[in-house]
């Protein structure tokens, strides 16, 4: 009998479709909300975004066709690095997005007192040079199409069963996406905003966990007196994707619960410095 689905494939790319699309879907809303009335600055963005998107398909495939071809040897070639691969990627990722919520939170609290200078602010703003957005999507889908691509073939999936699973995935990765992206829209400013840095900062937070949990098990330092809570339950496919954007895990250690909570003191005691600093700016702006 020939199965023509391959359901373990469809997830697995699934859960790498959503990983990305979710992001990119808040951060097109994102520049929608920011800039509705300059259209010029708003395509430059979304370029920006979409060269990331490309490059990283493309660097991806260039190195999984490499992967595939010397099969043997990169296959353990990969066990060897897949940690510090994803462990790299993961800590670069909660970088590049806590530094960009960072500004956003800027952008939140000026935006609705300063509308007329909020494009001169993004024309000069670092948020907005080229790199940044570029970088953003460029590393969640490097990582995504790599990964999916190493982990298919590492699995002898054949190519006859995965083409009808990939595709199907893609395209309700997609919808997923265009419904967050359509759903941003119809939010006020003010709440999408708030909602959007809060989910990017969650994924940041769990982006670090995630890479604090590679290198150490990557390093072999993972013993029983370093477990917090080993669970058993939600360990499918859905739960993994959770892990993967939030970095919530059935097995958690010590280092992973401090680096966890570690970022989130970062990141609030950053949110009060941002706070504090904007209320002496507007005191000093008024004397």
């Amino acid at each position: 009998m020939v199965y023509l689905f391959d359901f373990p494939a469809f997830f697995i790319l699934l859960r790498q479709t959503l990983e990305c699309i979710v992001i990119l879907s808040v951060l097109f809303g994102f520049i929608d909300q920011l800039l509705p009335n300059n259209d010029l600055l708003k395509r430059k963005l979304k370029r920006n975004i979409w060269a990331g998107i490309i490059a990283g398909i493309i660097v991806a495939m260039l190195i999984g066709v490499l992967f595939v071809v010397f099969y043997v040897d990169a296959r353990n070639l990969w066990r060897e690095i897949k940690l510090i691969w994803e462990g790299t990627f993961y800590f670069i990722i909660a970088i590049i997005i806590t530094f960009a919520d960072f500004h956003l939170v800027r952008i939140n609290q000026w935006e609705p007192h300063l509308k007329d200078a909020v494009n001169v602010y993004l024309e000069k703003h670092q948020i907005c040079k080229k790199w940044a957005l570029f970088l953003l999507s460029f590393s969640l889908v490097l990582r995504a199409v790599f990964e999916s691509i190493v982990f298919i073939a590492g699995n002898g999936f054949s190519t006859s069963r995965i083409s009808l699973p990939a595709i199907t995935a893609i395209t309700i990765g997609i919808i997923i996406g265009y419904v967050i992206y359509c759903g941003s829209l119809a939010m006020n400013n003010t709440t999408f905003f708030t909602a959007m840095i809060t989910f990017l900062f969650f994924i940041s937070a769990g982006s670090f966990s995630n890479s604090v949990g590679k290198f150490q098990t990557k390093i072999g330092k993972i013993d029983k007196n370093d477990i917090i809570w080993d669970i058993d339950c939600c360990i499918s496919d859905g739960w993994s994707f959770l892990n993967s954007l939030f970095g919530f895990r059935t097995t958690a250690t010590v280092w992973t619960t401090v680096g966890y909570f570690s970022w989130w003191a970062m990141i609030i005691i950053g949110l009060l410095y941002v706070h504090f600093d904007d209320k002496r700016r507007v005191s000093t702006n008024n004397k």
